[in-house]
């Protein structure tokens, strides 16, 4: 999956809520639930229960970032 097609699905969740599986290192992995709030040029943003994280297109493309929509 390249960077264009991702940013254009992550574009369709603006506003919805998704959970992400998120890579910490190796062997630990978080699940993280929020609202798509904001897509930019090189990121997105998610609105979190303790504030907004942001993510990158590459991270998603390459698997570091798993998007589940909600």
């Amino acid at each position: 999956m390249n960077i264009d097609s991702v940013k254009n699905k992550i574009s369709e969740l603006l506003n919805q809520e998704i959970v992400l599986r998120v890579s910490a290192n190796r062997s630990k992995k978080c699940l993280i639930k929020g609202i798509v709030t904001g897509i930019y040029p090189r990121h997105f943003t998610v609105l979190v229960d303790d504030g907004v994280r942001s993510f990158t297109y590459a991270d998603v493309a390459i698997g570091e970032v798993l998007i589940y929509k909600g």
